[in-house]
C-alpha cells in the first residue's frame, strides 16, 4: 500500500479534507507526488483556502499543470463522445471503462478525474473489425496479437491514437478483457457487462457504461493488476464504494462470491478505507471475510499474497480456468505466443520462428545478467 510513504499519507489527508494537523511535507515534494499519482486536479481543489503555506505554496505550484490538464480533458472529452457515437453509428458494440466511466458517473465533475487514456471494451467477436474501421478512420493502431483465442492470455487490448493539431494526441486503448489476468477477466466477461449496462446521458446520446456494480468490481481487478500503485485509481474506488447503500452491498458480497473474487475486493477495500476513510456498509468487510472463509483456495488470493510476481499470477490464472482444454491453451500461449505477439513485443522479427520463442524464453536470463556491472562478482 502505498500511504506507507509519508508523501503519499499527506495526499490521502488532504484528500479526505483532514485539516486538523499542518501538512509536514515539502510543496515541490507534494505538487511532484500529486502528478505522479494523478491527483493533481484533486489536490489543486483540495487546497484552495487553506490556512497552511505548504499547502498554498503546492497548489501555486500545480496551477499551470491543472489549467493544461482541464484544457486536455475537455479536448479528451470531446474526442471520446465523437469516437463513442461514431462506434455507436457503425453498430460497435462496446463500453466505455475505468477513467472515463467513472469520471462521468461518480465525480462532482469530470475535470476533476485527470487520465492519460480513454479505455474502451469491445465485443470480442467484432476486434478486428474495429480495427480495421479505426484505421480508416485517421487512427494509429498497435498490432493486434491473433488468433485472440490464444493471445487473450497475453494481451487483450491494443492502443489507438489520433492526432488534433499541433496541441493534443488523443490516445484510447481498446480492450476485448477487462484484464490480461484470466483469474480476473473471466468472471467479466463482455456479454455480461453489456447485458446489464446503463445508460450515461452525461457522455452522448445513448451511450452506456457498465452497471456500477461492474464498475466498482472493475476498479477493484484494476487496482490488483497493476503494479504501479496510482492513488487516482484507489480514489475512484473510495467514491464509488462511499455511495454502496446497503442493499447494494449485499449484491456486491454476493458477486464476489460467485465470481471468487472476494480476497481482492476484501483487500482492496481495505486499503480505499484505510487511505481516505471510505464509509462502508458495516457488514460488507465481515460478510466478505466468511466468504474468504468458506473459499480458502480462490485463485485471486496468490494476486495479494504475492504481488507483482509471474508465476504466482500465472498459477493464479491456471486455476481460476475451468477446463483441461482451455488450460492446456494457456500454457501454449504463454510458452509459444502466436508471432503476432513476438512481433507486439519487438523479439526476433524477422528471424525464424523456433528462434524467435528461444530468444523469448531465454530472455529473463539475458537481461538479468545483462544488468551486471562489469567486473564485479554477484553475490551467491
Amino acid at each position: 500500500m502505498p500511504r506507507q510513504d509519508p508523501t503519499v499519507a499527506a495526499l490521502c489527508s488532504i484528500l479526505r479534507g483532514d485539516v486538523s494537523q499542518p501538512n509536514p511535507i515539502r510543496p515541490q515534494s507534494l505538487a511532484n507526488a500529486a502528478l505522479a499519482h494523478g491527483v493533481h486536479n484533486l489536490i489543486f481543489e483540495q487546497c484552495a483556502g487553506r490556512d497552511d503555506d505548504n499547502l498554498r505554496q503546492a497548489r501555486s505550484l500545480l496551477r499551470d499543470t491543472v489549467h493544461r490538464s482541464v484544457s486536455q480533458l475537455l479536448a479528451q472529452n470531446a474526442a471520446s463522445r465523437e469516437l463513442c457515437q461514431d462506434l455507436a453509428n457503425c453498430h460497435f458494440r462496446f463500453l466505455p471503462i475505468k477513467g472515463l466511466a467513472v469520471a462521468h458517473s461518480d465525480y462532482p465533475s469530470p475535470h476533476l478525474r485527470p487520465r492519460a487514456d480513454t479505455d474502451i471494451l469491445v465485443d470480442p467477436e467484432q476486434v478486428a473489425e474495429c480495427r480495421t474501421w479505426l484505421q480508416q478512420n485517421g487512427y494509429r493502431c498497435e498490432p493486434l496479437v491473433v488468433p485472440l483465442s490464444k493471445g487473450m492470455y497475453l494481451a487483450s487490448q491494443f492502443g489507438a491514437t489520433r492526432e488534433a493539431g499541433q496541441l493534443f494526441t488523443h490516445t484510447f486503448d481498446i480492450h476485448w478483457r477487462v484484464s490480461n489476468r484470466a483469474c480476473l477477466s473471466e468472471p467479466l466477461d463482455f456479454e455480461l457487462l453489456y447485458s446489464s449496462s446503463v445508460p450515461a446521458p452525461s457522455m452522448g446520446e445513448a451511450m452506456r457504461v457498465p452497471h456500477p456494480l461492474y464498475s466498482l468490481i472493475i476498479a477493484c481487478v484494476h487496482w490488483i493488476a497493476e503494479p504501479s500503485k496510482r492513488l487516482i485509481w484507489l480514489y475512484d474506488i473510495h467514491l464509488m464504494a462511499s455511495a454502496m447503500s446497503a442493499d447494494f452491498a449485499d449484491t456486491l458480497q454476493r458477486s464476489a462470491r460467485e465470481m471468487r473474487l472476494s480476497h481482492i475486493i476484501h483487500h482492496v477495500l481495505r486499503q480505499t478505507q484505510e487511505a481516505f476513510h471510505s464509509r462502508l456498509p458495516a457488514e460488507l468487510l465481515q460478510a466478505l471475510q466468511r466468504t474468504m472463509k468458506a473459499d480458502p483456495q480462490e485463485p485471486t488470493r496468490l494476486l495479494i499474497s504475492r504481488p507483482d510476481k509471474t508465476m504466482a499470477m500465472h498459477r493464479a490464472d491456471f486455476l481460476a480456468l475451468a477446463d483441461a482444454a482451455t488450460r492446456i491453451r494457456m500454457l501454449g500461449a504463454l510458452l509459444f505466443p502466436p508471432p503476432s505477439y513476438l512481433d507486439l513485443a519487438g523479439i526476433g522479427h524477422g528471424l525464424p520462428l523456433p528462434l524467435r520463442h528461444t530468444l523469448r524464453l531465454t530472455r529473463p536470463l539475458w537481461r538479468r545478467f545483462g544488468r551486471r556491472a562489469p567486473g564485479r562478482r554477484q553475490a551467491v
